[in-house]
């Protein structure tokens, strides 16, 4: 099977330049970014019912200012991402941060703050908002 798809495969120049790396926009990386280093901080703790939505993404000369809000579902969610006396919600914004700015090759100064949105999978409208989906 796989000759007879090599063998109407044609060949053609490559569609993107050797060093593109993706389609996506440094704003919604620095958010899957963010959102990625809360699900490793928090394992177990809390589901994947997490999003990120980057306020602000200011490009100055060799700085890069980030505000982001992380939405959660419950306020005991809320409280796990934050962790005891903010420690958790530091080591996140730590992580992200040093992400960031090794993939921007800039200084990064990143605000992160959480906040309840009850129910925000099941609000089509709000997903559209985040980018996880297409308006109908």
């Amino acid at each position: 099977m796989a000759s007879l798809v090599f063998d109407r495969v044609v060949e053609q120049e490559d569609a993107f330049d050797e060093d593109f790396v993706t389609d996506q926009s440094w704003r919604h990386l620095a958010a899957e970014t963010i959102r990625e280093k809360v699900i490793e901080a928090t394992k177990a703790e809390l589901p994947y019912a997490v999003a990120v939505k980057v306020d602000e993404f200011l490009e100055e000369g060799r700085v890069t200012t980030i505000a982001a809000t992380i939405f959660v579902e419950k306020s005991g969610q809320k409280a796990i991402v934050i962790g005891k006396s903010g420690e958790r919600l530091k080591a996140i914004g730590t992580a992200a941060r040093l992400e960031l700015a090794k993939a921007l090759a800039n200084k990064v100064f990143l605000k992160l703050h959480v906040k309840v949105k009850n129910a925000w999978r099941d609000d089509d409208r709000w997903l559209v908002e985040l980018g996880y989906a297409t308006q109908p």
